[in-house]
């Protein structure tokens, strides 16, 4: 692989070329970038990224301070208005609404009263929030003496400051916008610095008062059961275990155990071991300090597994695969093969995996394992999916109603059932879906949820990318519910067909 090489300079001649880093600062242009890109396609502007690594002062060199005076990331160059440049995180987010959100979809009417809330925000953010949260990890991470009056000082005011954002977001889900509020440039201006509050130690209100309705939970209150899981203890010969039915039965028939969010741990009647999805660290993300982090504890450690021949990974997102849980893995079962989706092949020998199989959609492949016997039984993984694209809709809109049927449903999980089903067991994803109009095509909700079961021909279904990260926006305990009535809206019944579990608890099928 080659080495990066530093920026020298502008490279783009045409669209927006943005100057950033992984900063909460800088995360606040990436997004809005993306957002636009989803929203207009190609009529959003062509964005060329450049990484400036501010440990090495690039941000202070000549060049760049002819974009930015000031020395600082994120900074942009126009190119398809002259070259125009634009510096300051907030300068940047309203002067990309005003040329390229016509449709004010992440802003406000300009002579709106919402468009002067929204500023107000980003304001408050710009002036307030970053800066003092700044000061505040200098203070506790950064500072070579630990100065108390410095890290008291610069914690306090950023908690008395997250107070009020608490006490605008108590009956609203987004800052600005009538009735509720709807997402925009005041919400991306404060994602970065809200999701990095651990990093400067800082306590922000609501945490530790779940009660299952607020959206920031924390592991200080146990809001889905875990309990410690028991694994058949034999591959074929019976033994003590839990769940329903005596031992015997237990290796007759299927056996599934959610170790949260998308993993599962799957005993076959055959004596094939298998584990899908596993991250089992604290946070799904690229570092330990920031981003999501569990509200309920993980089940078990790789280490309390008995068996294992085969690892499924659906995709890369970092709730799905997490290389300390992978290193683990190959420690602890070293010929244990993995199976992963095309381009993950490479990433997996450079992490020290050399039992991997790529696959592409519908291939078949073998694994040669000594079982006792093919018992026949057929497990279907959704991993997380999206069903259907729904658009931005009323606040109020029931996506699932007669108004909506138009929209078209995905094919593929009708031809999964005629061509692989009907499965013993459908592992199928029901969180993570709001709000719906970004997360639709990605990520299934409860009703999607229960369609998928049935065009994939499942006989019977446990829930699964619920109950361990807040990765969005819905209440953590509403999926469960919101599949209930799914279910009745289907009219299969609300228990024993597509269920719930508690993370840990073994299921027979």
């Amino acid at each position: 692989m080659a080495e990066r090489t530093e920026p020298t300079g502008p490279i783009a001649t045409e669209g927006i070329e943005l100057f950033t880093l992984g900063t909460p600062n800088g995360y606040k242009i990436s997004i809005l970038l993306e957002e636009l890109k989803e929203a207009y396609g190609d009529k959003a502007p062509k964005v060329t990224y450049q990484t400036i690594d501010i440990s090495k002062g690039t941000q202070k060199e000549e060049w760049f301070t002819k974009i930015n005076p000031n020395g600082r990331i994120p900074a942009i160059i126009d190119h398809d208005r002259n070259d125009f440049a634009v510096f300051e995180g907030a300068s940047i987010l309203s002067y990309l609404t005003k040329h390229y959100d016509p449709e004010n979809k992440f802003s406000f009417p300009y002579e709106s009263d919402d468009h002067s809330v929204a500023e107000q925000w980003i304001s408050w953010q710009h002036g307030g929030v970053g800066p003092m949260q700044g000061q505040a990890n200098h203070f506790l991470r950064a500072a070579p003496i630990k100065i108390p009056w410095g890290i008291q000082r610069y914690v306090g005011e950023s908690e008395r400051l997250y107070g009020i954002l608490d006490a605008r977001l108590r009956d609203r889900d987004f800052v600005a916008g009538p009735g509720r509020g709807s997402f925009s440039i005041a919400d991306i201006s404060l994602l970065g610095w809200a999701n990095v509050t651990i990093f400067g130690g800082i306590d922000v209100p609501g945490k530790g008062q779940l009660d299952g309705s607020l959206k920031v939970p924390t592991i200080k209150t146990e809001v889905v059961p875990v309990r410690k899981p028991e694994f058949l203890p034999s591959r074929f010969v019976s033994g003590t275990g839990t769940g329903t039915g005596s031992s015997e039965q237990q290796h007759q028939q299927l056996r599934a155990t959610w170790l949260g969010h998308a993993c599962h741990y799957v005993e076959f009647p055959s004596g094939l071991r298998a584990l899908f999805d596993p991250v089992l660290e604290d946070r799904c993300s690229p570092f330990t300090f920031m981003g999501p982090r569990r509200y309920t504890r993980t089940a078990c450690p790789i280490a309390d597994l008995p068996f294992l021949d085969a690892v499924v990974i659906s995709h890369s997102h970092y709730d799905h695969l997490s290389l300390p849980t992978v290193r683990e893995v190959q420690r602890r079962f070293p010929g244990a093969h993995f199976f992963v989706g095309l381009g993950l092949r490479q990433w997996f020998v450079d992490s020290g995996v050399e039992n991997v199989t790529e696959m592409d959609w519908w291939e078949d492949v073998d694994l040669t394992v000594e079982l006792g016997g093919d018992d026949g039984s057929k497990v279907y993984f959704g991993g997380d999916t999206g069903y259907r694209a729904v658009p931005k809709l009323p606040a109020a809109a029931d996506d699932h109603g007669e108004e909506y049927s138009h929209l078209p449903t995905n094919p593929d999980f009708r031809a999964i059932g005629e061509l692989r089903g009907p499965f013993d067991l459908g592992l199928i994803p029901i969180g993570a879906y709001a709000p719906r109009y970004l997360m639709s095509h990605m990520h299934a909700d409860p009703l999607d949820a229960v369609d998928i079961f049935r065009d994939t021909r499942c006989e019977r279904a446990v829930a699964i990318h619920w109950g361990t990260w807040a990765l969005t926006t819905e209440p953590v305990m509403e999926p469960p519910g919101l599949l209930r009535e799914a279910l009745r809206r289907r009219g299969i019944e609300e228990e024993g067909v597509f269920d719930v579990c508690d993370i840990g608890e073994s299921r027979l099928f």
